[in-house]
């Protein structure tokens, strides 16, 4: 007969898969624990990392707008500082507290004799500071100043100019067009301004003021 501690013995089995399973659930052989204490030893690096790249990107990005500030700046001055001393110190005397400067067009200013006293006149584009309304500031070399647009209508160009995307010199005696159904006769040089493909036409002074003659539709 078989004693009682042999038949205790053949009725203990060996552990099933189960067991071993549960033993292994978040206890010493979890695979998952070196990758975690890992990663938990070097995340403080790589935020401090993230957070100097990002100072140096906003920095970098700072840098980049500031230059583009500046060259912007001095693009819109360019032209205007290429304006004669006499012409830039009467439109600070006359003109500034109105006008400024407009670098819409290149040129933005022009040179010619407007009025035939063959003296090198200047016209510079502008801009009405109140209304933001573009024209032509005609400044000759005695000093006398005719604004066209900019807040003051003139001709069939409306008091605001931002129609223009085209302007030159019609040199005098160069003008053989038909105008408002006849040819201008130019004591002095005039402007050509332009919607291009659309409308053009010519300002000139006939001694006593500024004309508009149409020369397209």
């Amino acid at each position: 007969m078989q004693s009682v501690e042999a038949r205790k013995a053949k009725s203990v089995s060996p552990p099933g898969p189960s067991d071993a399973n549960e033993e292994s659930i978040g206890g010493p052989c979890d695979r998952n624990t070196p990758h975690r204490a890992a990663l938990d030893s070097i995340l403080p690096y790589v935020t401090v990392t993230l957070f100097f790249r990002k100072e140096e990107f906003m920095k970098i990005c700072s840098v980049l707008f500031t230059s583009l500030l500046l060259l912007s700046a001095r693009a819109s001055t360019a032209d205007s500082d290429a304006i004669p001393g006499w012409a830039k110190e009467v439109f600070s005397q006359k003109l500034a507290a109105r006008y400024r400067y407009c670098n819409g067009l290149h040129p933005s200013h022009l040179e010619a004799d407007f009025n035939g006293d063959k003296k090198q006149d200047v016209a510079a584009l502008i801009r009405n500071k109140s209304s933001g309304k573009i024209g032509i500031a005609i400044v000759l070399r005695d000093k006398g100043v005719t604004i066209l647009g900019a807040g003051t209508p003139f001709g069939n160009g409306g008091d605001n100019f931002d129609w223009m995307d085209r302007w030159s010199i019609s040199r005098k005696g160069k003008v053989n067009v038909e105008a408002d159904g006849g040819t201008p006769t130019l004591i002095g040089d005039a402007l050509l301004v332009e919607k291009i493909d659309s409308a053009s036409a010519i300002v000139f002074w006939d001694g006593k003021e500024y004309q508009w003659y149409q020369q397209g539709d």
